[in-house]
């Protein structure tokens, strides 16, 4: 993927990130994806959409190739920050 915009807020107890991402290995193709950081009470919730778009209609398969790409890279990025 590459990063075309990302944008991200707070509020009280939640950072909410958003970013549009463009998928390398198909022209015309990527994701609108929203993170959600909640903390309550010592527990930190991550709460994670994504919306797959393309210019031309794109197969189930790469969709779930792109959804399935993108919540690998979340988790391994918020493992590596647990674990450092």
């Amino acid at each position: 993927f590459d990063v075309e915009e990302i944008e991200s807020k707070r509020y009280r107890n939640e950072v909410i990130i958003h970013s549009r991402l463009n998928f390398r290995e198909s022209w015309g193709s990527g994701m609108d994806l929203n993170i959600i950081l909640s903390t309550h009470d010592d527990v930190v919730k991550v709460y994670i959409s994504t919306y797959p778009w393309g210019i031309e209609e794109i197969s189930e398969s790469m969709l779930n190739t792109m959804i399935a790409l993108a919540i690998s890279k979340i988790v391994g990025a918020i493992k590596s920050c647990i674990l450092a």
